[in-house]
């Protein structure tokens, strides 16, 4: 299946492939850290990040739903 794509959109699919390499290559170095001085994976961080920010309680499946990696 071939779709057309307008010019326009192809510089807005380029530039939306540049941020995602960005922020792909960003996380990596951030977990890497993370490993390095902390000793923690960046999912434990992020649910700990969640857990710190939710002012009560939390049950697990309601973290589950909010993380981004699992």
């Amino acid at each position: 299946m071939h779709v057309e794509i307008a010019k326009e959109d192809e510089v807005l699919i380029d530039a939306y492939g540049i941020a995602l390499e960005a922020v792909t290559a960003l996380g990596r170095s951030f977990d890497r850290s993370l490993r390095d001085e902390v000793g923690i994976p960046v999912t434990w961080f992020e649910a700990l990040l969640r857990l710190h920010r939710h002012a009560e309680p939390m049950a697990t499946g309601q973290l589950g739903q909010q993380l981004a990696l699992t």
